[in-house]
């Protein structure tokens, strides 16, 4: 593994449980299925349906046996199976896009700190040139099609740019805590075909790539990064 952007000198942070939020137990008797990423996006898109799969989309279509049971009633079993139609309807997606037209109606929340009003509302109209809204969207969206979702804003000249980080894009975010108590997140994704992950932390961002040292073409692949 090697690091491809040095914000800062030193060693990559470490991903350690000891600095994770822990979660709270529910009762004992309690049942419950961990859905992944992939299974709630399944769930969204109508044609990942399980009813298109052969064990769910046929019917058994039971006969008599001709032999009796110890009551003297004819035995009936499965004597083959009929096709069933195909239907699959997109009510997750349609719930989904509902709650998050709900939630993102009333766009990106931002608040006047400085009590300049002139200011303020020029910033808002950055926001709004730089497509903020638009990133809000694609924010609850996906929360509420994969579960997750991040997103990073940030300043490129006299630009207000973002960047929204969506199991729909291909990443896989990871929220941790730094040993300040901190907030930071890794996110991992594919580079040019190399797996990568980002580390976003509060004063600087690494990004990270792993790699065969003995590759030769790895590492011309690396210098050009």
């Amino acid at each position: 593994m090697r690091r491809v952007t040095l914000d800062r000198a030193g060693v990559m942070p470490t991903l350690t449980s000891a600095n994770y939020k822990r979660p709270v137990l529910a009762d004992a008797g309690h049942a419950y299925l961990y859905l992944t990423q992939e299974n709630l996006m399944d769930e969204v898109t109508p044609t990942s349906h399980k009813i298109f799969s052969k064990y769910l989309s046929q019917r058994a279509v039971y006969a008599p046996t001709g032999r009796k049971n110890e009551e003297g009633k004819e035995e009936w079993a499965i004597d083959h199976y009929d096709d069933v139609e195909q239907v699959a309807l997109a009510m997750q997606w349609r719930m989904a896009m509902s709650k998050t037209s709900h939630f993102a109606s009333d766009g990106f929340w931002t608040a006047d700190e400085s009590g300049k009003a002139d200011e303020y509302n020029k910033f808002k109209s950055w926001l709004d040139y730089a497509g903020m809204q638009n990133a809000w969207i694609e924010l609850v969206w996906s929360c509420f099609s994969t579960g997750d979702a991040a997103i990073y804003t940030y300043q490129r000249g006299n630009d207000i740019e973002y960047k929204v980080f969506s199991r729909w894009g291909g990443y896989i975010l990871y929220p941790d805590i730094d040993d300040k108590g901190n907030d930071v997140c890794w996110v991992e994704y594919t580079l040019k075909g190399k797996r990568a992950v980002d580390y976003y932390g509060v004063d600087y961002i690494d990004t990270w790539v792993y790699y065969d040292d003995k590759n030769e073409e790895d590492k011309k692949w690396l210098d050009k990064v």
